[in-house]
């Protein structure tokens, strides 16, 4: 459903980019909750990432900014959002 007609890789089977990109074009903070290298490019886009396995190690080599998650609970209480 998501896709991005001007990104030139095709090996993701949704473009994560795309609707991170069109968030930010409406104003909107971005947030990626994320675990593998197919949400890489979209983490140096997101304004927020939530890393956890492959995508948290590619962060820390990178040196992009995330914040390790175990669970989507983790997350939730992250983000301060209530029961």
């Amino acid at each position: 459903p998501h896709e991005d007609r001007c990104c030139p890789c095709s090996s993701c089977g949704v473009c994560k980019q795309a609707p991170i990109k069109d968030a930010r074009h409406r104003g909107r903070t971005t947030v990626l909750v994320g675990d593998g290298v197919s949400d890489v490019k979209a983490a140096l886009l997101a304004d927020v990432v939530f890393a956890k396995d492959a995508l948290a190690a590619w962060c820390a080599a990178h040196g992009v900014a995330h914040t390790p998650f175990s669970t989507l609970a983790d997350v939730h209480a992250a983000l301060g959002l209530g029961d």
